[in-house]
């Protein structure tokens, strides 16, 4: 008997009884921790040739079932974008059934969220995994975090906690092992943005502000804004570091300020153009 993962999962055969003149592939879809995968869709090929022999979608305990089938290698593929996929190889003799059991991964990402000063952990940070979906998880007492079921693929980590610097980290693959990505917050920089029109008098109304991080591994964020009777914006959740700072207006214009450098409190004027 022949059981070969490709990519991802495990599997496992095992003979069972079925009546004689027949032969099939009844099988189950877990997870890790033996949750059952449902509705899941499984199809079976034979190898060597083009014969399609089906597919079905797993049932509440995870189980499908091919019969009638004849002698041969075939391959079953897992299909479903929640986890990475999955094809399972099972030789089938005359007369035979055999139980072909596999286990998917669950492409997930772990971590601990820390102070960068202190190292104590953090509470209640939310962190997000942001590509063709959004998968959102948050930190417990003990700083640790879990993300789960998420889709193949490249996805930008962003971590945000309230009194702690905004965090959005490179581009990372998530894939059919888990991955773990400690993370270290550092105080929040209190920014004051003063706006000035283009006649030099303080702006009022929403503006849209964009920080670039010079920092490699980090992206840039924008956020909007409205601003107070006085024309100014405050940004609490910046990052001490360099930056190049943008701000714009729209049907108004724009103002641009470049390697400005924030610490734990910082003022900065733009003025439209």
């Amino acid at each position: 008997a022949l059981g070969v993962p490709v990519l991802a999962g495990r599997v496992t055969e095992g003979t069972i009884p079925f009546p004689p003149g027949s032969s099939a592939l009844p099988g189950t879809i877990t997870r890790r921790d033996g949750t059952p995968v449902a509705d899941t869709i499984v199809a079976v090929t034979g190898f060597g040739s083009s014969a399609d022999h089906g597919a079905q979608k797993t049932d509440a305990r995870g189980a499908f079932g091919f019969e009638s089938l004849p002698a041969g290698l075939y391959r079953l593929s897992v299909g479903d974008p929640r986890y990475s996929s999955v094809s399972a190889w099972a030789d089938l003799g005359e007369n035979e059934a055999k139980n072909v059991q596999i286990e998917v991964g669950v492409p997930a990402m772990t971590g601990i969220v820390t102070e960068a000063a202190s190292g104590a952990p953090v509470r209640g940070a939310q962190v997000s995994l942001r590509g063709r979906v959004v998968v959102r998880g948050s930190s417990d007492d003990r700083g640790e975090y879990r993300i789960e079921d998420v889709p193949p693929g490249p996805y930008r980590l962003v971590v945000s906690c309230e009194g702690y610097g905004f965090r959005s980290l490179g581009e990372r693959q998530i894939g059919a092992e888990i991955l773990r990505e400690d993370i270290a917050l550092p105080a929040a920089c209190r920014l004051l943005i003063h706006v000035l029109g283009k006649d030099g008098e303080p702006y009022v109304g929403r503006v849209l502000v964009r920080l670039t991080p010079k920092q490699l591994e980090w992206t840039s964020f924008g956020a909007t804004f409205f601003t107070d009777p006085r024309g100014c914006v405050s940004c609490p959740f910046w990052v001490p570091g360099t930056y190049d700072a943008r701000l714009w207006v729209e049907g108004v214009g724009s103002a641009e300020a470049l390697d400005v450098t924030l610490g734990t409190e910082a003022e900065l004027t733009l003025r439209l153009q």
